[in-house]
């Protein structure tokens, strides 16, 4: 749904009410101005929250774990209404092996994030919303 300028200008205003701060980078996602609340979440005031990002690497690395987060929501949702059907173990063990791959493969790239991102310069950027 498109935000008109009025309805814009207003929830800039809210915000900054509210004590946010409002900063140089702008959204990805609609280019409007990012907000920083007290509490140090980065805000679109037409997507929400935004997640700051200094390479990359590890906006990639945000949009695969999201797709992971998703895959193991929807292999734990699988397993619960195989159980619950009464399915054999071995069809219940085919989604409890992507479920640990998925797990595995998570871990796998924080762990790899985390040890190539502490050689490498700050560059700020904008990704867009997190975890939906």
């Amino acid at each position: 749904m498109p935000v008109n300028s009025d309805d814009l200008v207003r929830k800039m205003a809210r915000l900054m009410q509210r004590g946010a701060v409002m900063l140089e980078e702008t959204c990805p996602l609609c280019g409007s101005p990012l907000f920083r609340l007290p509490n140090g979440d980065i805000v679109c005031p037409i997507h929400g929250k935004i997640k700051i990002v200094s390479s990359d690497e590890e906006a990639s690395i945000i949009e695969a774990e999201s797709v992971l987060r998703e895959l193991i929501g929807y292999s734990a949702g699988k397993i619960k209404e195989l159980m619950s059907n009464g399915s054999t173990p071995e069809d219940i063990g085919r989604w409890l092996l992507i479920l640990e791959k998925a797990v595995e493969i998570g871990g796998n790239m924080r762990l790899s994030f985390s040890s190539s991102s502490q050689h490498e310069p700050s560059q700020r950027k904008s990704q867009g919303k997190e975890g939906s």
